[in-house]
């Protein structure tokens, strides 16, 4: 009977986790479209800080047919940077179009200020929260 305990604890002991609960915010909204950060999903290592992305567009690109974009974007608070670990983009119907790792072999993209990079790296960062609005989904923005 001791045995079986102990092959039970040994199992909940290795069991993965669930996966912590999207948090999204809207953090940029004008005509270009809207981009959502999952804080949840908020991760440092080092000088970078890895988090979840989507952008939305007003409409589908007719060339590309590209409505949405999921990314794991990274930022580096200090020096105002981001990079691309993953880049999904999707087309009106959620079917996905394009799956990249390292999209573009991890180049540095300047995050300045008033920029749809740079005020996702002022939330991400903490260095500006204010106009953020929670949300439950991004594809409903609700």
């Amino acid at each position: 009977m001791h045995a079986i305990s102990g092959l039970i604890a040994a199992a909940l002991l290795s069991a993965p986790m669930p996966a912590a609960a999207a948090d999204w915010w809207r953090v940029v909204s004008n005509e270009s479209g809207k981009t959502y950060i999952d804080l949840g999903s908020l991760k440092k290592t080092g000088t970078w800080t890895r988090v979840d992305q989507v952008m939305v567009y007003p409409v589908a690109s007719p060339t590309t047919r590209v409505k949405s974009v999921a990314t794991i974007v990274e930022f580096d608070c200090s020096r105002r940077v981001a990079r691309y670990r993953l880049f999904r983009a999707q087309d009106d119907s959620g079917a996905e179009l394009h799956n990249l790792t390292d999209p573009d072999q991890l180049a540095e993209h300047d995050a300045g200020k008033n920029t749809v990079g740079g005020d996702a790296l002022d939330f991400v960062c903490n260095i500006s929260r204010e106009r953020a609005v929670r949300v439950a989904n991004p594809f409903t923005d609700r």
